[in-house]
């Protein structure tokens, strides 16, 4: 193989591996902001601490929810086509590892959906 070829092929895989870094990075992102909107924190609140604005977050959390950071990633895989090469497999099963650890060894709280609210006749006393 020529030098410009095997260049070139090493030049797409750090390609199609940054693509997939980033849109893992942006799934997260996502994920955080949902789990901490859920779990009570402002819209504001949260853009403030991830330096984007209250229209962005708010863009975010109207977009309906997807379905397990898991699975997304896994789709992401196909799409970047990042298991072509061991290389770029190893640093894509790298990066899910991360991915997933946190989010199985986040509370709880954080990935459940809230629970929703008994319906109270007017005038009937709440009881929680």
């Amino acid at each position: 193989m020529s030098r410009k070829l095997d260049r070139n092929i090493r030049t797409s895989q750090r390609l199609a591996l940054s693509g997939f870094r980033t849109a893992a990075a942006r799934l997260e992102r996502e994920a955080c902001i949902r789990a901490a909107h859920r779990e009570g924190m402002s819209v504001r609140a949260i853009g403030s601490a991830l330096d984007l604005s209250p229209a962005r977050i708010g863009q975010i959390l109207a977009q309906p929810e997807p379905g397990p950071l898991l699975d997304q990633l896994r789709a992401l895989r196909l799409q970047w086509g990042v298991d072509e090469h061991p290389g770029t497999r190893a640093a894509a099963d790298g990066i899910i590892a991360d991915l997933a650890t946190d989010e199985l060894t986040r509370p709880r709280t954080c990935t459940s959906a809230p629970t929703p609210k008994a319906a109270v006749e007017p005038g009937e006393p709440r009881l929680f």
